[in-house]
């Protein structure tokens, strides 16, 4: 099967992502473990590590032209010295650290922001025209534009010029609406050479295939098969993409155009396969096989930094209400999120009772004026951004974040009297929590868990512990009492997953679980060792689940988190 060698091989297409419209998304290539159920299907399993080799194309395109006019130019480019000085080695390191991909409201990526190995803060920007074609792109470095892109097309939408132009070294194509070559142009360093379109040779490469080689198509796939002289045999599959040029083998593991790809050896015995599902957002999920057997999955996977379209909902908006008529806490995170967890008190201060009054009513007034002004500007959150951490609760003017970005540590006393920087135990076991559920273990430097949680308390009292003192207990009795209508509020049913890390509190203070969140308990207390447990409920249709736990503070096991996140994954 040969590709057509046309204008069309040469358009590049950015198709719009309807799911990413309005937001800034970080891409990222994760490799997992592969678990074969009993049910003969392939989960995934622990995290392994960050895939830093893939690349954007446009990323590629730069790189390589850099290098072809280098070696083919008469005299050297004007490039930044920071490139200039570079060693080859380094240069040609297409390792990755982050990824940023911002979108428009049409869907349409506008840039890119790539932080390789060898280049800090790569900027893309993207252009189109009114019938989203992509119409140039250039490639900044170190604060110049060092690269781009340009192309022209007939009303038609045919291809009409091209244009590639390295720090003034251009190369220029036009083509008749037919896609044929008219003329190409180089101008390297002002030696300006023109050939006519007959005469000029260029070829787009394609994989060199030994063997013979025959082909299905069917269904918009295709099926090459490929059999080596020493009788070893490949088979991939790809996506039928007229004017696409053909995939590698192995090698093109990441090509977004493949499905699957299989060798075997001279005796007809599998070797190595991998097989991937597409996602309708446009990422995927590959799982890689060894003589049969699933050994690893990467997944090329997002995280949304901003999302224009963010909206807070009229529940959220009338718990916040709610709360300032009653003067009660709202919570901290993320109120769009999948996990409500909900904890004893928050543990503030010691001091009298008047203290701790007088403590309540700042903490309660601080956190709902707090979320009035990010419900009056309609604040969209950056969850993975650099926010900065906090030590006070005063401090907490932004309670999307609540005590975010503080290091994925406890932080412990030291001998000059200060607190080495870390988060408390129960926050810590909280980030333990959501890294079992959204991210398969993976143990982040900062904590983040409020992206996915939005935490709150059975009573408003902010006590350091838990002290059995009669005035304390009437206060925590009355708070609890008077934040029951609360949860009974439409808002605090929304979470497909609610953790209730209590202990004997609801027992204790009659906090009837089941009536307030709609919820039946399953009928037993499930152990994790000799200390822990957890109790589970239901909601009628099956769609929510309650597990009810001991405080997730001081002592808690890894087990047991571990444990719970099981149960939740199941309702993600």
């Amino acid at each position: 099967m040969s590709t057509n060698k046309d204008a069309s091989l040469y358009i590049e297409k950015i198709p719009a992502n309807k799911f990413f419209a309005g937001k800034t998304v970080e891409i990222s290539y994760k490799e997992y473990q592969a678990i074969k159920t009993e049910e003969n299907t392939i989960e995934v399993g622990k995290f392994l590590s960050v895939d830093q080799i893939h690349s954007p194309f446009c990323f590629g395109e730069t790189i390589n032209y850099m290098v072809h006019v280098i070696r083919c130019s008469p005299r050297s480019p004007s490039l930044p010295k920071e490139i200039s000085n570079m060693s080859y080695h380094k240069f040609m390191n297409f390792s990755f650290f982050r990824r940023v991909e911002n979108y428009d409201k049409q869907g349409l990526m506008t840039s890119l922001i790539l932080d390789t190995y060898s280049f800090k803060k790569v900027l893309f920007t993207f252009e189109y025209d009114t019938e989203e074609r992509l119409v140039q792109w250039n490639c900044s470095m170190f604060d110049k534009i060092v690269h781009s892109r340009k192309f022209v097309y007939y009303e038609d939408g045919s291809l009409q010029r091209r244009v590639r132009d390295l720090y003034g070294n251009t190369e220029e194509w036009e083509y008749d609406k037919n896609g044929k070559l008219l003329q190409y142009i180089r101008n390297w360093e002002g030696n300006i050479k023109t050939i006519d379109g007959d005469s000029y040779d260029e070829e787009k490469s394609e994989p060199y295939i030994w063997g013979t080689v025959s082909y299905k198509s069917s269904e918009g796939k295709i099926e090459r098969t490929t059999i080596s002289e020493d009788g070893k045999k490949s088979v991939i599959i790809y996506k039928d993409i007229e004017y696409q040029e053909e995939p590698d083998d192995f090698l093109g593991s990441y090509d977004e155009n493949v499905f699957s790809c299989t060798l075997y050896d001279a005796r007809g015995n599998e070797i190595q396969k991998y097989v991937r599902t597409y996602f309708e957002n446009g990422l995927w999920e590959t799982v890689y096989y060894q003589d049969g057997i699933p050994k690893r999955i990467i997944r090329k996977e997002c995280n949304i930094l901003k999302d224009l379209n963010y909206m807070y909902t009229e529940k959220f908006k009338q718990v916040v209400q709610y709360c300032k008529e009653n003067n009660l806490f709202v919570g901290y995170g993320n109120p769009n999120g999948k996990v409500l967890v909900i904890g004893k008190e928050a543990a503030h201060v010691d001091g009298d009772i008047q203290q701790l009054k007088e403590t309540k009513e700042r903490f309660c007034d601080i956190n709902i004026k707090s979320w009035e002004e990010v419900l009056s500007e309609n604040e969209v959150p950056n969850y993975d951004g650099e926010n900065p951490a906090i030590e006070r609760f005063e401090e907490i003017k932004k309670p999307q974040y609540g005590w975010g970005c503080q290091n994925n540590k406890v932080s412990k006393k030291l001998k000059s009297g200060e607190y080495s920087e870390g988060t408390s135990s129960t926050y810590l076991n909280y980030e333990k929590l959501y890294e079992q559920l959204f991210l398969q273990g993976e143990k982040l430097k900062k904590i983040n868990f409020q992206k996915e949680f939005f935490i709150t308390e059975l009573s408003d009292y902010p006590t350091k512990e838990s002290y059995n003192d009669k005035e304390i207990e009437a206060l925590r009795q009355q708070s609890i009492e008077e934040r029951k209508p609360l949860f009974e509020l439409p808002f605090f049913k929304e979470f497909p997953i609610v953790i209730v890390a209590a202990g004997d509190y609801p027992i204790k203070y009659k906090f009837d679980m089941q009536q307030i969140f709609d919820v039946q308990w399953e009928g037993k207390t499930i152990q994790v060792g000799e200390k822990y447990w957890y109790n589970l409920h239901y909601s009628k249709d099956n769609k929510r689940i309650l597990i009810h736990t001991r405080q997730l503070s001081n002592r808690v096991s890894n087990e047991l988190i571990v444990a719970i996140a099981n149960e939740a994954k199941k309702f993600l």
